[in-house]
């Protein structure tokens, strides 16, 4: 099984990297283990995580600082949401090739069918269905991340 991290942070993946697999560990450890290789991530930030953890099932307190993986894992996955900006760049390129494609299919394949098709009536209509297509693309994808990000 894997362990999905949603928006998993610095810290995050760094206690699901040493976390040992197979044995009880400690807070101290793990902090002490992230610290010497990460000066960037603070205490705190291990304590959200180990938090984080437990809270969702994947660890299991046995003790005062003390835990024991739960879930049979073979590697953390992380499964960040992508930042709006991000998004709406994606969905303009992906559009944007689109766009490119449909113009030249539809000068092409429009005559088969019996309608007009210059080069300015194949740009008209193509940006028509290219505005729909980011609109529609990046709310999709918004309304997936803030349902990933709920659960």
């Amino acid at each position: 099984m894997k362990v999905e991290l949603p928006r998993a942070g610095r810290a995050l993946q760094a206690v699901m990297r040493v976390m040992p697999r197979d044995a009880e560990w400690t807070v101290k450890g793990i902090k002490q283990s992230i610290t010497s290789t990460n000066t960037n991530i603070t205490p705190k930030e291990v304590d959200n995580a180990i938090g984080y953890l437990q809270r969702r099932g994947y660890i299991e307190r046995l003790g005062y600082g003390r835990y024991l993986l739960v879930a049979d894992c073979e590697e953390p996955v992380t499964t960040n949401g992508q930042r709006r900006w991000v998004s709406f760049v994606e969905v303009n390129l992906n559009a944007g090739s689109g766009f490119l494609i449909s113009i030249v299919v539809n000068y092409h394949v429009l005559p088969l069918f019996g309608f007009d098709a210059s080069w300015s009536q194949a740009l008209g209509r193509t940006s028509i269905f290219v505005v729909i297509s980011i609109l529609r693309s990046y709310l999709w994808r918004r309304l997936f991340n803030w349902l990933q990000e709920r659960n």
